[in-house]
């Protein structure tokens, strides 16, 4: 027996009486008849039951020399497996949820392969091409593809399904691998086996510490693909805290009650009576006055002064009275106008002319007075003056 490879099968169970017997009464009798090249052992690690589970399982324990028993106080099913995996001596580790919900016969398969180096993990996918589910909810199958793309997304792995109760170890992956999760709870699966994969990553891109020399035009872009994997340890530490703190929020959640619509039962009678007077008659008038057509709207102008000059007229005026005095003062030109948009309207005119260069404006002094002169051989377009302020 001694010679045989060992393999140690970890049953974590919290409050299990009913499962547990059966399940360790199945184990025993399918690996005598299955794994009979192996030195196996069946350990139940009680995680805080409080029902007659750990009873069972002391007794299960006695009962058969191959069944053993480990307590823990705290719960929490990651801090179950990783105490059992560290303190086991075997050559093989394996976990499997007490429902046995994954076929036995995969059992010494995935032991095989782990026991004889083809392969360092092997675990149970209800997610890959071919896997048969029986009896699983539609809500259960819903989260469990939700959770697979959401951490296949995020980490680029090549797994599907990191919750199945069925994962074999190999006794390198407990000493390397296990050691450094953090997780005491539901995410301890998905954190060592995102570890394990970035591990492999970087012992196939030769990143890990190594005897061999690296050659030198390399070694810049090894150090950017080292950093990048390792970038991966910092999100999945990322992913498990933002996990964690989802799970506090839901346990919030799930103390509060929501609040019955409505009064409650005792403030029901201080509501007043409602009375309601509406007619058949007052909906026909409301109708009608909804849809009769709305009075046009006038807007009442006779407030507003009319304009009594133009610029078009005050440059006609100009060109009459300018050339006849020579040089004329802006006071003159506004005397007798009263109304302060006539004054503007005049100064515009002038501005104009000025611009066509048919009159030139002088002031000697600042804030003096204005003069005014005729050019003779100036031109002028009226053509232009009429576009601009009456088209």
């Amino acid at each position: 027996m001694k010679d045989l490879p060992s393999i140690e099968i970890m049953i974590p169970v919290l409050n299990e009486e009913v499962d547990l017997p059966i399940c360790v009464e199945t184990l025993i009798h399918f690996c005598n008849k299955f794994m009979s090249s192996y030195d196996w052992k069946i350990t139940t690690v009680d995680n805080g039951s409080t029902d007659k589970t750990l009873e069972i399982a002391k007794a299960l324990s006695k009962k058969h020399r191959e069944v053993d028993l480990i307590r823990l106080e705290e719960r929490g099913r990651g801090r179950a497996l990783r105490h059992a995996w560290v303190g086991s001596r075997a050559e093989v580790v394996a976990y499997m949820d007490v429902d046995l919900s994954t076929d036995l016969m995969a059992l010494p398969t995935s032991v095989s392969l782990v026991q004889t180096g083809q392969c360092d993990i092997a675990i149970g996918s209800r997610l890959v091409r071919g896997s048969e589910v029986i009896g699983r909810s539609l809500k259960r199958s819903i989260i469990s593809h939700a959770y697979s793309l959401l951490f296949r997304s995020l980490f680029w792995t090549n797994f599907k399904d990191a919750q199945c109760g069925f994962k074999v170890l190999s006794r390198g992956v407990v000493d390397d691998v296990i050691p450094l999760t953090q997780s005491t709870g539901w995410f301890f699966d998905t954190e060592f086996l995102l570890i394990a994969a970035i591990l492999v990553e970087l012992k196939t891109r030769r990143l890990l510490p190594s005897s061999n020399k690296i050659d030198p035009d390399d070694e810049y872009g090894l150090w950017e693909e080292r950093d990048l994997l390792l970038a991966k340890l910092v999100e999945c530490k990322t992913f498990k805290e933002a996990a964690s703190q989802l799970r506090e929020l839901s346990q919030i959640a799930s103390l509060s009650w929501p609040r019955r619509a409505g009064l409650e039962d005792a403030f029901l009678s201080l509501t007043p009576d409602l009375l309601e007077g509406v007619t058949k008659e007052h909906l026909r008038e409301a109708c009608l006055r909804a849809m009769a057509p709305r009075p046009s709207i006038h807007v009442d102008l006779e407030h507003i002064a009319p304009i009594k000059a133009t610029v078009v007229e005050a440059v006609t005026k100009l060109l009459e009275e300018v050339p006849k005095t020579g040089v004329v003062s802006f006071k003159h030109l506004t005397k007798g106008l009263t109304d302060r948009i006539e004054i503007v309207v005049k100064f515009l005119a002038i501005l104009e002319l000025y611009k066509q260069g048919v009159l030139e404006i002088d002031q000697v002094d600042s804030f003096g007075e204005i003069s005014v002169s005729w050019c003779p051989e100036a031109e002028f377009s009226d053509m232009d003056l009429l576009d601009i302020y009456e088209g």
